[in-house]
């Protein structure tokens, strides 16, 4: 799989993230970082901007022909990441939903 996704993406180049979509892309990581150390009322706030950041960075790639491979490469990657702390955060730190939920969510997402 990892062989099929880096043939997709051979023409990945750093510069193409170098536009509102992509800046709002990689914008999500901060976002994730700071859930991990956020409690959970300001962690629902972090969420939710990661969630808007990752709605607006396809619109503004289509409105405004801002698509590339390496944006298509780096939204999917910042997805995985984002919600992937989100998912341990919320499960191992907080406490808030157990750990099976985590295994099962995570099992999902490699397949």
């Amino acid at each position: 799989m990892a062989s099929t996704l880096l043939r997709r993406h051979a023409m990945f180049r750093w510069q193409d993230l170098l536009n509102l979509a992509g800046v709002l892309t990689v914008a999500r990581l901060p976002l994730a970082l700071g859930f991990v150390f956020a409690e959970p009322r300001v962690g629902f706030w972090l969420y939710a901007t990661g969630l808007v950041t990752d709605l607006l960075d396809g619109e503004v790639a289509r409105r405004f022909g801002q698509r590339s491979d390496a944006g298509a490469f780096a939204d999917g990657l910042c997805d995985k990441l984002f919600h992937g702390t989100v998912a341990l955060t919320v499960s191992l730190g907080w406490h808030l939903i157990p750990t099976w939920w985590l295994v099962a969510w995570f099992s999902r997402e490699i397949l």
